[in-house]
């Protein structure tokens, strides 16, 4: 080979040897190519030596090429037998190992299933003896419960039929009594009847006497003997009253002494009645014989009398109630018309306002949104809280936090040094940076306490983000009671705290901050129904995230127009500046001012283009403070609000009875993270500084972590996702949608970033597989799994899921599947 390169060598030298040569014969002979002979010799030669250093040149690569290719298959087969060595050595090692490792694990096998029988005996025994003495106390328990349950039962059988006899007997003797003491009453009034009846006949037959005293002497004796007869009558009848009455008494103290009443009290009541006896008696004998009789007469016809007094007093009480009724009616007349006076009163009050409010609006002067106009007038000023946060944000440049792994480590250890610390577990933090890059809403949800509403709190504190936190009423149904109430008559927007931080979200000053709005307990109201346009503007590209608040411009015309405004217009010579030129003479006649009487000449669409103009062109008040044009200055034409890309909606939710279920709308948008228990630590003492990580800052972590090789993963892709899948679909028809799996395509990646920090630009492949593992666990309970919660599972399917999620080390999955088939709670 080197003979050949010096030939190869050789050849070319002959070329200029050559035309040196037929240089140096200037005088030899030409031939038809205008060469000499020699040089025409000398160019043959030197074609011939071209001609066989071409065939040299590739008769030496071809030598070359043997050369090199049995060089390579020289190398290769000692790499080769190299490899194998190398793979036998390290197979034998690796036997080695498993087997020592075997060997330890069967000892290790052996010294705990010895362990175990040992429990088993103990506890074994000590089960025994439990049920043992279990049934004792059971026995025991039982008879002293039988025991105490026949006393019981037979103190209460012979308490029941003593207290039903004595009742019995009481109802008995009450009844016995009552009729007695009717019997007597009865013969009471009969004997009185009797008395009266005598008493009559013998004044009578003493009348009688008089006028036959000097009469016929028989007839006399004959009515003398009918009077004694009486008489014994009349004593005979006294004698029976007194027996009755005596029986009475015997009655009466027989029901005292049953009632408890004691013979003082007896004796009192017995010398009151005698006392009324002797007062009656006494009344008695005032009145004549006649008297007597006519009162006896009346008493005899008092139940006609009672009769018609009854009729007098009823109709006496319908008149009454007709009276009373009047009386309401001509109340009510009189209250009808003082509230009659005061709604006339009223009406034109109202009637002035209305037309002063008319005026007003109809100049189209006035603040329609007060609330966002605030926030202009605050985010422009250079004093107050939000230039005093502005500053503090300037002034803590991130200089800590490059990645997502340190992110998560920075917000766990600012949460654990607080003076009342906060634990979150590394799990939850990655699943919640996640969320936020997969979705802009995000699910809080769990028990109460376990820190759902503290978690974006303390997160923005250590970022130097904005928060706001919504409290959700029961009562809400619409759009309206999130962002506010548009009041035609008073043309009025009243902007709701969401709408107002949604707002302020987008000022220049929080445009780069990270601005999270909390809605707290979120489904005390359904979140489909107030929550529903933000669930479908989500959906789509950023730039069209939009939402109209009204349907009028909320901009007002300036009270005063410029000079830049007029030169402006004036400078303009197109057909639109003249129609603008004379829009402003007839609002602005004199001194640049807004004329009050402008509403009678200028319609509301040419005040609409001159606030569009003056809106577009940005001019600025005299000052130069603010806009010219009145109103909030960064709604999209004066109606419509744009949710800035550095806003996250984030809610939190409890499930009990006072709450309403999320759906499947709203939970396959949102991204989940569950609170089922309380995170422990340990407390910081050293103090952890805020800092400000700014939105873009955030955003470029989350696309550098999604454009990694290193954290790679398609949800499309992997093979166990597609093995789950298979066993959802055929079992329950549950698949992923498109939506699932392109959040996933972010979720894993994120997470995976904020879990591992690559070292020379690599990362363990083990923890990797451990972390993909983790956020797919995290997405299949949260996102697919939970729409079997209403479903029954069948064993088989229940026990291929739990096969697949123990061999993936999916924790919160297997959880899932063992609370449905358990019906325990996890």
């Amino acid at each position: 080979m080197g003979k050949r390169k010096g030939n190869n060598r050789n050849a070319k030298s002959a070329q200029p040897s050559a035309s040196k040569t037929a240089a140096s014969t200037p005088n030899s002979s030409t031939n038809s190519n205008g060469l000499s002979d020699e040089n025409q010799k000398l160019l043959e030669l030197a074609r011939k030596a071209k001609l066989a250093s071409e065939s040299e040149l590739e008769e030496f690569k071809s030598i070359l090429m043997d050369e090199y290719s049995k060089e390579y298959d020289e190398k290769k087969a000692n790499m080769d037998q190299e490899l194998e060595a190398e793979k036998k050595a390290r197979k034998k090692e690796f036997e080695d190992l498993l087997k020592k490792e075997h060997e330890e694990a069967v000892a290790e096998n052996e010294r705990l299933q010895k362990e175990v029988g040992d429990l088993e005996k103990k506890i074994s025994s000590l089960e025994k003896n439990a049920e043992k003495i279990e049934n004792e106390q059971k026995k025991i328990l039982d008879g002293a419960q039988k025991e105490a349950g026949g006393i019981i039962e037979k103190a209460k059988k012979e308490a029941d039929k003593q207290n039903e006899e004595l009742l019995k007997a009481i109802k008995d003797k009450k009844k016995e009594l009552d009729e007695r003491e009717e019997t007597i009453e009865d013969r009471e009034i009969e004997l009185d009847g009797k008395e009266r009846a005598l008493k009559i006949k013998e004044k009578r037959v003493q009348k009688q006497a008089l006028i036959y005293e000097n009469a016929n002497p028989d007839a006399v004796a004959s009515l003398e003997k009918a009077l004694e007869l009486r008489a014994n009558q009349l004593e005979s009848v006294r004698h029976e009253f007194e027996e009755a009455q005596m029986e009475l008494n015997k009655i009466r103290i027989r029901m005292i002494r049953s009632e408890g009443v004691s013979p003082e009290e007896l004796q009192q009541e017995n010398d009151a009645l005698r006392k009324k006896i002797e007062e009656l008696e006494d009344k008695c004998s005032r009145f004549t014989q006649q008297q007597l009789n006519e009162m006896l007469a009346a008493y005899e016809s008092k139940d006609e009398w009672l009769t018609q007094i009854r009729n007098l007093q009823n109709d006496n009480a319908a008149k009454g109630l007709e009276l009373t009724r009047l009386n309401n009616s001509i109340c009510e007349y009189e209250q009808l018309k003082a509230q009659l006076d005061l709604l006339r009163t009223l009406n034109e009050h109202l009637r002035a306002e209305l037309n002063n409010t008319k005026r007003m609006l109809e100049s189209n002067v006035g603040e329609i949104c007060p609330a966002l106009t605030a926030i202009d007038v605050d985010e422009s000023a250079n004093t107050g809280d939000s230039y005093v946060r502005f500053g503090e944000r300037q002034s803590s440049k991130n200089e800590g936090i490059t990645n997502l792994k340190g992110l998560v480590d920075h917000v766990r250890r600012y949460a654990a040094a607080q003076s009342k610390p906060l634990y979150y577990s590394e799990q939850d933090m990655r699943a919640f940076i996640a969320g936020l890059a997969a979705s802009p809403l995000s699910i809080l949800q769990g028990m109460s306490g376990t820190g759902k509403t503290s978690l974006p709190k303390i997160f923005c504190e250590a970022v130097l983000g904005e928060i706001c936190v919504v409290p959700v009423e029961s009562s809400w149904r619409d759009r309206n009671e999130l962002l506010g109430y548009y009041n035609d008559f008073s043309k009025k927007f009243t902007a709701k705290e969401f709408t107002c931080n949604l707002y302020r979200a987008g000022c220049e000053r929080y445009e780069d901050t990270i601005y999270f709005i909390v809605l707290d307990e979120m489904n005390l109201s359904r979140v489909e129904y107030y929550f529903a346009d933000f669930l479908s503007v989500l959906e789509d590209k950023k730039e069209n995230w939009v939402i109209r608040l009204v349907d009028t411009d909320m901009r007002q015309l300036p009270t005063e127009i410029t000079e830049e405004v007029i030169k402006a217009i004036e400078k303009d010579k197109s057909d639109e500046a003249r129609e603008l030129e004379e829009i402003v003479s007839k609002l602005y006649p004199e001194n640049n001012t807004l004329s009050d009487d402008a509403n009678s000449t200028v319609s509301g669409g040419d005040k609409l283009k001159l606030i569009k103009y003056l809106a577009d062109k940005r001019f600025k008040n005299k000052t130069k403070t603010r806009s010219l044009v009145g109103g909030p200055q960064h709604l999209i034409d004066g109606k419509t609000i744009r949710i800035p890309r550095n806003v996250w909606f984030i809610g939190t939710a409890n499930r009990d009875e006072s709450t309403f279920e999320i759906t499947d709308k709203v939970y396959d948008r949102a991204q989940v993270l569950n609170f089922n228990t309380r995170a422990t630590g340990t407390r910081l003492d050293a103090e952890v500084p805020r800092i400000f990580l700014t939105y873009g800052e955030l955003s470029k972590m989350f696309m550098n972590a999604t454009n990694s090789k290193n954290c790679a993963f398609k949800a499309e892709e992997s093979e166990l996702l597609k093995e789950i899948e298979s066993i959802l679909k055929s079992s329950f028809r549950i698949s992923y949608g498109n939506r699932i799996q392109d959040q996933m395509n972010i979720f894993v990646p994120v997470y995976i970033a904020a879990g591992i920090s690559a070292a020379n630009g690599r990362i363990d492949e083990k923890m990797k597989t451990t972390l993909i593992n983790e956020a797919i666990d995290f997405q299949l309970t949260n996102k697919v799994l939970r729409k079997l919660e209403y479903e029954e599972l069948s064993k088989e399917a229940a026990q291929k899921l739990r096969a697949i999620f123990e061999r993936n080390g999916l924790v919160r999955a297997k959880d899932f599947i063992d609370w449905k088939t358990g019906g325990i709670e996890n």
